[in-house]
């Protein structure tokens, strides 16, 4: 491996790591108050959709199910199972409170949906786009991606 493909992957996980962080002020900064959660959504879509990018650059495919992004292990060689930043993903992951359009390539064009809060399509909620960027979507707006063929079938995790 270059050391110019480890720059590249560590600056890309370097800027997801700053939207995580300024996610945990932002929940900080919110208490107690009932739209922090919210901010643990923001913060729980940032954590899978990087862990789902960190699999797709070192697998060269996207994974197909939740389990195998959870057996996946991005640092093979360090104690502890993967780091930190993977261990909100993973806690993520197995709760019933996102779903992700498993198979879908991150290198998808325009914003496709990857990862979204279940109550999304119903209420509207936080959403991560296969372009990186996080966003609290409303109900109508949420629908405008999906009825635009943004993601298959949503509520369907495959």
């Amino acid at each position: 491996m270059s050391i110019a493909t480890v720059l590249k992957s560590h600056a890309s996980l370097a800027v997801v790591g700053i939207a995580v962080l300024a996610a945990g002020v932002l929940l900080a900064a919110r208490g107690c108050d009932p739209r922090a959660r919210d901010g643990q959504d923001l913060a729980a879509v940032l954590q899978i959709g990087s862990f789902y990018f960190q699999f797709t650059r070192a697998r060269g495919r996207p994974p197909k199910s939740a389990e195998e992004l959870l057996e996946f292990d991005p640092y093979p060689n360090t104690p502890g199972g993967g780091g930190p930043e993977n261990w909100g993903a993973k806690k993520a992951l197995r709760t019933a409170r996102y779903e992700v359009a498993w198979g879908t390539s991150p290198a998808a064009t325009g914003e496709t949906l990857l990862v979204w809060t279940t109550k999304s399509p119903r209420k509207g909620g936080t959403v991560f786009f296969t372009t990186g960027r996080a966003a609290v979507l409303t109900k109508d707006q949420f629908a405008k991606y999906a009825g635009e063929g943004a993601i298959l079938g949503v509520g369907q995790t495959k």
